[in-house]
């Protein structure tokens, strides 16, 4: 999808996604000079909670980080995006 210079090359919706430990949309987008780059679209719940689960995130990529921990540490963020709320008509948003 070509819009006013930009192709669209991909776009994932994870809001409707059940028990996720990220709710937001990711488009992947190429401008005339061939650069590709990601747009994130959040509502200012999910990018709170985005930023929150980030520390998570990264505390779970340790190699010091025990498997135990990682699971503890994905089922914290879970439960944290399980309170974003969906926004309406947002299965609407899909390529």
């Amino acid at each position: 999808m070509l819009v006013k210079g930009y192709n669209i090359i991909g776009i994932n919706n994870t809001f409707p996604i059940l028990n996720t430990t990220y709710k937001g949309i990711n488009i992947l987008v190429k401008n005339s000079d061939g650069y590709i780059f990601e747009l994130q679209i959040h509502t200012y719940q999910s990018l709170q909670i985005k930023e929150q689960n980030h520390k998570l995130y990264e505390n779970s990529r340790l190699a010091s980080t025990s498997t135990y921990e990682k699971i503890k540490i994905n089922g914290i963020m879970r439960k944290n995006s399980n309170k974003i709320i969906i926004p309406s008509n947002i299965n609407a948003i899909k390529k």
